[in-house]
């Protein structure tokens, strides 16, 4: 989220430094520079959006990654009952972040 906030506010402070002090006295300079802070949060949410996307899918990725080889390992004869154990408590882990983030395993 910081770093969306700070793409945001330095794509205002941009638009507004390339408004020169002569423009900002005339009606289209007037209205760029009412508009110039609309246009900073709407690029904000943008960037917000993009990393969270970005985010999800690397973690639907590593976690289908994982489920598919807890698994795997799940389906070997010589398991010990500790160790089945623990690759269970892995896969209800891995169940939780699906949940959490809105994703699906399969």
């Amino acid at each position: 989220m910081l770093k969306a906030s700070i793409g945001g506010a330095g794509a205002g402070m941009a638009m507004a430094a390339l408004l020169s002090a002569n423009a900002a006295e005339k009606l289209w300079g007037k209205i760029f520079l009412v508009l110039s802070p609309l246009f900073a949060v709407i690029l904000s949410a943008v960037f917000e959006w993009v990393l969270i996307s970005m985010e999800r899918l690397s973690r639907a990725k590593k976690a289908k990654i994982r489920h598919g080889l807890v698994q795997g390992m799940l389906t070997q004869a010589s398991l010990t009952p500790e160790r089945k154990e623990q690759l269970d408590q892995e896969l209800i882990e891995i169940q939780n972040e699906a949940l959490r983030w809105g994703f699906t395993l399969n």
